[in-house]
């Protein structure tokens, strides 16, 4: 099973897509034709970093286990790209921000990061079915699908320029179905059930991430875990076939 992050598993599939901190130390895959091809340039970029002064590989190391020390460390960096006017993140360009995801895609850079996204589906899928299994895939809810409030959810849509936020979801539960992969999308019902409860399903557990914010929480992930449950012990035959061998 694998779940997808909507709001930024598919920009991170580009390396352009990834803050400026952490692009360069990451593999890629990239398509060339159909061809999925790991981009392995990192590990120069690695290498290169163990040559670099005996302070800088402190600061490396010291930020790598310290949450303190990466939180001067970004405060630091965010003052001094301000400073020297160093362009900004993805953030910047409302057709590669966050909120892109909910539409189809227009910027090259995010229209690659889609096809890449699909194409590590496939492969994936193509590997747990040479091992006898059954692929699946989930759309974990992102932070706006779970607004408790419709308003304030088609409000972020008008905003967006869509009808719904349900843009990711579909298309990846139409492309997993085509290519014989299992799908389940958590966004409308999770938002459905935080409706009419009219309950946060993020944030809440410590005083410095509030309700609304942050990952799920505790309610958030036991709904989003029975809904798989339940959708699995419907619809995998995998399970089917376990429960007709047990009675």
């Amino acid at each position: 099973m694998l779940a997808v992050y909507t709001a930024n598993d598919i920009h991170i599939n580009h390396r352009l897509l990834n803050p400026t901190d952490v692009r360069e130390q990451s593999p890629y895959f990239t398509l060339q034709g159909q061809e999925l091809v790991l981009n392995d340039s990192y590990r120069a970029v690695l290498a290169g970093m163990a040559q670099q002064p005996w302070w800088r590989r402190w600061r490396i190391w010291l930020t790598g286990r310290s949450r303190v020390a990466q939180l001067l460390y970004d405060a630091w960096a965010g003052i001094r790209s301000a400073s020297i006017g160093e362009p900004g993140d993805r953030d910047e360009r409302p057709d590669l921000g966050e909120e892109a995801i909910y539409r189809a895609p227009v910027a090259p850079e995010l229209v690659d990061a889609w096809n890449v996204t699909e194409a590590l589906i496939v492969r994936l899928a193509d590997d747990v079915k040479r091992d006898g299994a059954g692929p699946w895939v989930v759309t974990l809810a992102n932070g706006p699908q779970l607004l408790p409030d419709p308003g304030e959810r088609r409000r972020v849509a008008e905003a967006v320029g869509v009808a719904s936020l349900s843009y990711p979801d579909r298309r990846i539960g139409a492309f997993a179905r085509a290519h014989g992969i299992g799908a389940i999308a958590l966004a409308e019902p999770m938002a459905d059930y935080a409706t009419r409860h009219q309950v946060h399903l993020r944030g809440g557990y410590t005083r410095a991430v509030p309700s609304g914010a942050g990952h799920w929480n505790a309610q958030g992930n036991r709904l989003g875990a029975s809904l798989v449950a339940e959708r699995l012990c419907l619809e995998s035959p995998a399970l089917r076939q376990h429960r007709a061998v047990s009675h």
